[in-house]
C-alpha cells in the first residue's frame, strides 16, 4: 500500500515540476510579447493550488504511515520529503519537514542513526529556501540530528 502511495506522490510531485517549467518558460514568453490574459493567469494559479494541494494530502498520508514501515520504505518517505523540502511553497514545506520528524524519530532513531549524514545535507541544502511556516518543524528535524 505505501508503495502506491510513494508512486502518486512521486507523479503529483513530477508533474508539478515539469508544469512549473513550462509556467516559466511561458511566462518568459508572454513578457516578451506580453499577450497574456488574466483569465489564464487565474487558472493557472488554481491549477498550481490544486497540485499543492494534492501533494501535502499525499505527504499527509506518507506522514501517517511511518510508524508502521520499515527500513526501506522509511529510505523512500525520506527522498520524497527531502525534495518537497526543497520547494518554493510553503505549505510542501511545511509538510516536508513534519515528515522529516517523524522519519527521524522512528524505529526509535535507528534510522537516524543510519541516515544522519543525508538528513544533515538535506538541511543544509533547503536552508536558504526554508519559508517562514516550515521553521518550527525544521527545528525539529535539526534537534534529531
Amino acid at each position: 500500500f505505501f508503495k502506491q502511495v510513494l508512486k502518486k506522490l512521486v507523479e503529483a510531485a513530477s508533474s508539478s515540476l515539469i508544469e512549473e517549467k513550462e509556467e516559466e518558460e511561458e511566462g518568459e514568453g508572454a513578457h516578451k510579447k506580453k499577450k497574456k490574459k488574466t483569465t489564464s493567469k487565474s487558472s493557472s494559479k488554481e491549477e498550481v493550488e490544486a497540485r499543492v494541494l494534492k501533494k501535502c494530502s499525499f505527504i499527509d498520508l506518507a506522514h501517517a504511515l511511518v510508524p508502521g514501515l520499515d527500513m526501506d520504505a522509511l529510505d523512500a518517505a525520506f527522498k520524497i520529503a527531502s525534495s518537497a523540502a526543497n520547494e518554493k511553497e510553503a505549505a510542501s514545506q511545511k509538510r516536508a519537514y513534519k515528515l522529516l520528524s517523524a522519519i527521524c524519530a522512528a524505529k526509535k532513531g535507528a534510522w537516524l542513526a543510519k541516515m544522519s549524514k543525508d538528513v544533515e545535507m538535506c538541511l543544509m541544502d533547503a536552508g536558504d529556501t526554508c519559508a517562514t511556516a516550515a521553521r518550527r518543524r525544521r527545528l525539529e528535524v535539526i534537534g534529531f540530528v
